[in-house]
């Protein structure tokens, strides 16, 4: 494939058989003066597409102002649906907002699609990932979150299909007063996060929490 030019990123993957799964791992090499990335990655083990795109499109977000609309759409928008449920609606949270901005800029740093693990707020992550132009909303992730009222079974203390609804139920939970919502540009991909308090989600509390749609004609 050839060198990578100076300050440019390239992507390589590597295919493994483990434990009978195939596991595919990605990493992005970026070459700078004075530093051979293949000094700690083996290069004839890895596949390569070939193509070279500009360091800064890895590793370091991109800064984009984030503004006032952005918030005013998610807070409206996570109201549309609370209204549909008969709860209360949230208000804005700049310290949930802030903490959801560090975690969405950490996400698009490492490329690590995974929960801050807060114990105090409830959290709803979101990502997409576009080889042309990006587009941010704030109504696509939440109407990604709200989808899984598809599959909720209402009336439960404790949802057998938790893993599949927790996105929505958190947006409908009755005690959650706040929200802050933000993202992020790392590489192609932006990510989304959304915290709230009180958080929603607590084992047992479903059934008083989580109501049916007003015109709910579901299971």
């Amino acid at each position: 494939m050839g060198e990578i030019p100076l300050n440019m990123r390239r992507t390589y993957t590597k295919t493994e058989n483990k434990n009978g799964e195939r596991v595919v791992t990605t990493v992005s090499v970026v070459r700078t003066a004075g530093y051979d990335p293949f000094t700690h990655i083996p290069r004839h083990s890895w596949e390569s597409n070939g193509v070279d795109e500009p360091r800064n499109l890895q590793g370091v977000p991109r800064l984009v102002e984030q503004s006032k609309d952005f918030e005013k759409r998610a807070l409206e928008r996570h109201n549309h649906y609370r209204a549909t449920h008969g709860v209360p609606p949230l208000k804005w949270c700049t310290k949930c907002a802030s903490h959801a901005r560090e975690h969405a800029q950490r996400m698009a740093r490492t490329g690590k699609f995974a929960h801050s693990g807060n114990p105090k707020l409830g959290e709803n992550l979101f990502s997409s990932t576009s080889s042309g132009q990006l587009s941010v909303s704030a109504e696509r992730a939440i109407d990604a979150w709200y989808g899984e009222v598809r599959e909720m079974r209402f009336g439960e203390a404790i949802p057998r299909n938790l893993s599949r609804v927790g996105h929505f139920t958190q947006i409908v939970w009755k005690d959650t007063s706040h929200v802050g919502m933000a993202f992020a540009i790392g590489g192609n991909t932006v990510y989304v996060a959304a915290n709230y308090t009180c958080r929603g989600n607590v084992i047992g509390e479903f059934h008083r929490q989580v109501f049916p749609p007003k015109n709910w004609k579901g299971h």
